[in-house]
């Protein structure tokens, strides 16, 4: 049975326009057969406290439908992403 999921991502403000693009293709990819709803940018915006001592970042929401096997490997992924991921 598969659930409908969000998924929020801070993008470090350095990170290219084309590597942010590759990063959200490869997690769609890493999906494979299941739902993927839509990807919006939701602009560079400035933290309350420094994350990795880093004051701004650029977020994105994912939705998409996946089942619980599914979700925990894109979670495997994105911790692998950790260079570009805040």
């Amino acid at each position: 049975m598969s659930g409908n999921y969000e998924l929020m991502l801070i993008i470090r403000q350095d990170t290219a326009e084309t590597e942010e693009k590759n990063l959200i293709e490869r997690i769609k990819k890493s999906l494979n057969a299941t739902k993927f709803g839509s990807a919006t940018p939701l602009g560079k915006k400035h933290f309350a406290y420094p994350i990795r001592k880093e004051a701004e970042g650029k977020y994105w929401l994912l939705t998409y439908s996946a089942k619980a096997q599914e979700v925990k490997e894109l979670e495997n992924m994105v911790k692998k992403a950790v260079s570009e991921i805040l």
